[in-house]
């Protein structure tokens, strides 16, 4: 759902919501089923509601204390979402339109900026949501649970990376042989390259 502002011709300023649910020229959606359709929207709409009121609430906490599981666990949120919606297309063969992933994440991100921006928090960049999400995905929990914090661990989001790679790397972040994120990103960088340059 997108929100517009408009103003009347006397001033007054109102909000129309757009939702992404179509309407049918063609007499194929009849009005109950159109009212049912867009019911269901804001619904979803709602419950992304919750979920951005949760995911800034995690981000508050995980940015007062730079401890990286606090960031896994706002990502987790998002990344659980995502599955049952996947879940719920395989089953019942059809993704609806709003329900898509560039579409929730959108809304979600929109949303999470909005309440971010109303208690002066930091704010988030476009790709910000969908990296903690990558997070969540890649890390386990006893990674992101160790003593490194995610200013470092994010540098491990490289997809030709494996999970023994990333519990070495958190390793030697952790005996201090790498401790800043300038240097994690060039180990990281060096190690893929010589697997590629080794590579038949």
């Amino acid at each position: 759902m997108k929100k517009l502002e408009a103003k009347t011709a006397d001033g007054h300023k109102f909000v129309i919501n757009l939702y992404d649910t179509p309407t049918r020229a063609d007499g194929s959606v009849t009005a109950a089923q159109y009212k049912s359709m867009l019911q269901e929207e804001k619904k979803y709409d709602e419950l992304l509601d919750g979920m951005a009121r949760e995911v800034s609430r995690l981000l508050d906490v995980a940015e007062a204390g730079e401890h990286a599981i606090d960031y896994w666990r706002a990502g987790k949120v998002m990344a659980d979402h995502e599955r049952g919606l996947d879940k719920r297309a395989a089953a019942t063969g059809e993704e609806r339109r709003y329900e898509q992933r560039g579409r929730t994440r959108g809304r979600l991100e929109e949303k999470v900026k909005e309440l971010r921006q109303k208690k002066r928090s930091k704010r988030v960049a476009g790709n910000y949501l969908r990296k903690l999400i990558q997070f969540a995905n890649w890390m386990t929990e006893s990674q992101a649970s160790r003593k490194v914090p995610y200013s470092l661990q994010h540098e491990l989001l490289y997809a030709d990376l494996t999970p023994a790679d990333r519990d070495d790397f958190l390793d030697r972040c952790e005996r201090d042989e790498i401790r800043s994120a300038d240097a994690l990103r060039a180990a990281v960088k060096s190690l893929l390259a010589s697997r590629k340059e080794g590579a038949p």
